[in-house]
């Protein structure tokens, strides 16, 4: 949610300066429409932080804004700063205005927690984002609203990615934990490579990237990348592109009638272009996937979707003949229940009935599998790219920026793994807690995702005494609770000492505190859950334990870079800018 007022403030200015007679006429047509229906409808109360009885969502306390914006102009490039402070006025629950739109915020572990714990996935919607429509079709499940087809995808998708990293048998995990050994150390010998060449010092992002790349591509597609290889600087390129092209096109969201304005909807036919792109590169690397499909050797998440999906289906069938249990589990309502229709709507005709053509058409039933198939894995390659990038160059940042904590890993790990073994998750991570503490440290003290994906209400419901109605946009500041000094004692402090709790023989610090491992919730709560956090979490601590055992980890000028705090660029998840460290060799 950050990259969308991050890029409303950006681009706001430029989007209503264009010198043209059309978008001043446009412009002064909607901006008296929508402020006089504010002025209907608003009922802005600056109340005493917001400790009076609230019986419904429009009597919530709220921050004055100005017609048209809104509050955007408020939330600057950093609104999860922001909304933790007008928290502390308001209260748990808030309303404040992007663009037209009343946005409930909420505020506070047990609060977030209430609202997606709540029977039926009242608080489980997602909005229906003009630019959430042009992801996968319209068919991703990240975006697609709440319903009982969503609720079995996902548990197909889940039922699929215990799979791969658990098996059938025992052995099916080491295949997730070899891929990931893999990965790790073919980034160590590159960083060290590249380090020799340049005084021991280098920028590890260009790397990180790659190899972050190629994880999840062996993941989802059983194939990586190369160097030399054009899919990688093609993927590479549409992925900038890509996000380049999300952050202008928010305001489109809040503005919907500016993608029919001529000049104000390039950002959005630019990410329409963008979105396409994509698309066809993910079918481009599933193509011929499922003609080698073996059934008794799962190779990686589509094959392990295909297996999922075909055991349901035939339980389905078991338990009721009427039912049509074809591709029963990866069954899609599409973004906001209206399948590919939200495509179609928004002029991605060709997107639909031309790069599906590369897959088999033969079987109707077969080809919408693929192609359901195909929807999930690019939501797992997308959001499992992003993550698991944006969590190793913060690794990397922490060891060279706390060397003291990279030393408590070092000699923990060293004791664990043995010299000529690569560490596992069975054999190795309950020997690790201090490492395991480490790596939810990083998570916590970045707050890798200040605001989730924006949720939205399904029906009308009730939270914290407050009745809310359908259909309203919910941010969940879940940067706040990684500040709370109720949770966390000196929250600011990077400490991965307070992940660790006494064992029952009373040894300190000998394994997790559950306690405070779920008062994490980076990767979200209730139905909306991050599908991968397990996953994401098992490679992370094989990266963490391969970095510490091979190689040393330091600031590239003493004391000055990196440290913390470090400047930071606000997307989806919060990212550090370019810094060096210094690479040696144990």
């Amino acid at each position: 949610m950050s990259c969308f007022v991050t890029s409303l403030v950006r681009h706001i200015g430029s989007l209503w300066c264009e010198p043209t007679t059309i978008v001043l006429t446009w412009i002064a047509f909607f901006s008296f429409a929508i402020y006089w229906l504010q002025k209907k409808s608003s009922r802005n109360l600056d109340t005493d932080g917001g400790k009076n009885h609230v019986t419904h969502f429009r009597d919530l306390p709220s921050p004055r804004g100005i017609p048209l914006l809104g509050n955007v102009t408020q939330l600057g490039d950093k609104p999860h700063l922001v909304l933790t402070e007008w928290a502390k006025k308001y209260g748990s629950l808030f309303r404040i205005k992007i663009g037209c739109k009343d946005v409930l915020v909420v505020t506070g572990l047990d609060t977030i927690r209430k609202a997606n714990q709540k029977r039926h996935g009242d608080f489980a919607g997602r909005p229906p984002y003009e630019t959430s429509k042009l992801i996968c079709e319209g068919n991703s499940m990240t975006f697609e609203n709440y319903s009982e087809s969503w609720t079995r995808r996902k548990r197909c998708a889940k039922q699929a990615i215990l799979l791969y990293t658990t098996g059938r048998d025992p052995g099916k995990r080491s295949v997730m934990e070899e891929s990931a050994n893999w990965n790790a150390n073919n980034l160590i010998d590159e960083m060290i490579e590249d380090a020799d060449e340049q005084d021991h010092v280098i920028d590890p992002e260009p790397l990180v990237l790659r190899n972050g790349l190629n994880t999840i591509s062996q993941l989802c597609f059983g194939r990586t990348f190369g160097k030399g290889d054009p899919m990688l600087y093609e993927f590479l390129s549409i992925s900038q592109s890509f996000d380049g092209a999300m952050g202008s096109a928010q305001p489109v969201n809040f503005w919907p009638f500016i993608k029919h304005i001529p000049v104000l909807n390039r950002p959005y036919k630019h990410l329409q272009t963008y979105a396409i792109a994509y698309w066809k590169f993910v079918v481009s690397l599933l193509d011929k996937h499922l003609d080698t499909y073996n059934p008794n050797h799962l190779r990686d998440i589509i094959d392990c979707l295909k297996f999922a999906s075909d055991t349901a289906s035939k339980k389905a069938k078991n338990t009721n003949n009427n039912e049509n249990t074809a591709d029963y589990l990866m069954t899609s309502n599409g973004v906001n229940g209206n399948s590919c229709q939200h495509a179609q709507d928004n002029g991605c005709n060709a997107n639909i009935d031309g790069l599906t053509n590369d897959l088999d058409q033969g079987d109707s039933s077969a080809y919408n599998l693929q192609k359901r198939i195909c929807y999930t894995a690019g939501d797992v390659f997308g959001a499992g790219y992003d993550t698991l990038h944006t969590a190793l160059i913060w690794t990397i940042f922490y060891m060279a920026a706390f060397p003291e904590t990279q030393k408590k890993l070092r000699d923990e790990v060293d004791a664990a793994v043995g010299p000529d073994e690569n560490p596992t998750l069975r054999l190795h991570k309950s020997l690790t807690p201090y490492t395991q503490a480490w790596i939810y440290e990083v998570l916590r003290h970045v707050a890798i995702v200040p605001l989730l994906i924006p949720h939205y209400t399904t029906r009308e419901t009730e939270l914290e005494n407050c009745q809310i109605p359908p259909d309203v946009i919910v941010m969940l500041n879940a940067y706040q609770t990684t500040r709370d000094p109720e949770l966390w004692e000196e929250p600011e402090e990077f400490r991965p000492e307070r992940f660790l709790q006494e064992s029952e023989d009373g040894e300190e610090g000998s394994r997790l505190s559950g306690e405070a491992v779920s008062n994490l919730i980076v990767w979200g709560t209730g139905p909306r859950k991050c599908l991968g956090y397990e996953l994401s979490r098992n490679q992370l601590f094989i990266f963490v334990c391969n970095l510490v055992r091979r190689c040393n980890i330091a600031q590239s000028r003493p004391g000055v870079e990196p440290v913390y705090p470090w400047p930071v660029t606000f997307g989806l998840t919060i990212k550090p800018t370019e810094f060096k460290v210094k690479i040696t060799e144990r």
